[in-house]
């Protein structure tokens, strides 16, 4: 990983990189920040804008949820992952 140095007033946009062997597969449990479980189906293309979309299980309720695999990833208050991988 290549190593980055900032300075006083340096201005910078920080975004989410992840790569394909980070995204969600099926059979997978993953633990939200609040922390529930919750298992991976799949990923779906959502028909109308093109995205790519999570489709988990909540673990105890066993209700299907969607989520965009943009969301998936977003750090909750900058810092917090939504969700992190337990297995």
């Amino acid at each position: 990983m290549k190593e980055t140095t900032f300075k006083a007033g340096d201005v910078f946009n920080l975004q989410m990189v992840f790569t394909v062997e980070d995204t969600p597969k099926h059979g997978e449990t993953w633990r939200h920040y609040k922390g529930g479980l919750y298992i991976v189906h799949c990923i779906a293309i959502d028909v109308d804008t093109k995205e790519e979309c999570v489709i988990y299980t909540d673990d105890k309720k066993q209700t299907t949820y969607t989520r965009k695999l943009s969301q998936w990833f977003e750090l909750i208050d900058g810092t917090t992952p939504r969700f992190r991988k337990e297995n």
